[in-house]
């Protein structure tokens, strides 16, 4: 079970970055293709990792909330698809958290239909490469990043198009 973050976590060294695409289930009887959420895992050990997440309070809300959570797990069960980027030696959790703060990454307002986590998460990649806080290459970065969470993921089904829908920092 996942715990909230405290100042010693601050120090752990993050070994890659890691970006998730989670399954959320099928919302509808007739549904054909699962929901989807992204996230931000900073892999810290070989069983331990900072989760960064946005999501949304309730069902109608659109401002988002930042989730910090301490996981005991690299790899989350509802997966669809990862992927990772290393990080420069001696980045620490605090470095990537400060740098999020200081870009107002903490203060998102979701889409007017509550979604958005893909934009968000995107931008954080995006900061991350420019300030040098993971190691981007040729095929792996954040603009081939960007163009792969614009897919829907399912289980046992190839991707399908889907748009990303921004949302806008406050």
């Amino acid at each position: 079970m996942p715990r909230p973050i405290n100042d010693s976590d601050r120090s752990l060294v993050v070994q890659q970055v890691r970006v998730v695409v989670h399954t959320m289930g099928y919302f509808f009887d007739g549904d054909t293709r699962s929901g989807n959420h992204a996230s931000i895992f900073l892999v810290t050990g070989s069983e331990q990792s900072i989760r960064l997440n946005i999501i949304k309070d309730g069902p109608t809300d659109t401002m988002g909330t930042l989730q910090i959570q301490v996981c005991e797990y690299v790899n989350s069960t509802s997966a669809l698809r990862k992927w990772d980027f290393p990080a420069p030696p001696s980045r620490t959790v605090g470095q990537f958290l400060d740098l999020l703060v200081s870009k107002g990454r903490h203060r998102y307002q979701l889409a007017r239909s509550g979604v958005g986590c893909r934009f968000w998460v995107s931008t954080m990649i995006e900061d991350y490469e420019s300030a040098r806080y993971l190691v981007s290459t040729v095929t792996m970065n954040a603009v081939s990043l960007k163009n792969a969470l614009q897919y829907n993921y399912t289980r046992d089904q190839g991707p399908e198009y889907e748009p990303m829908v921004p949302g806008t920092f406050v």
